[in-house]
């Protein structure tokens, strides 16, 4: 499961690119897809709930066994 809060700061962090950055709504769209199948990801190999701390202390171990 993905934590609330992880999704709200997603979320903000997409509008920002969209009102700021002048991404175009596919774009937005996209990013969004590949964010959720990153923590979907994330999830399984943290084996347990995902959330904004698990963000924090990304390493690139991690990111790279994407």
């Amino acid at each position: 499961m993905i934590s609330p809060g992880l999704t709200d700061a997603c979320d903000r962090w997409l509008a920002e690119l969209q009102a700021v950055g002048g991404r175009t709504a596919n774009t937005i769209e996209a990013y969004r897809t590949d964010l959720l199948a990153f923590f979907a990801f994330l999830q399984e190999y943290e084996a347990e709930a995902l959330g904004t701390a698990h963000i924090a202390r990304l390493d690139t171990a991690a990111m790279r066994s994407w």
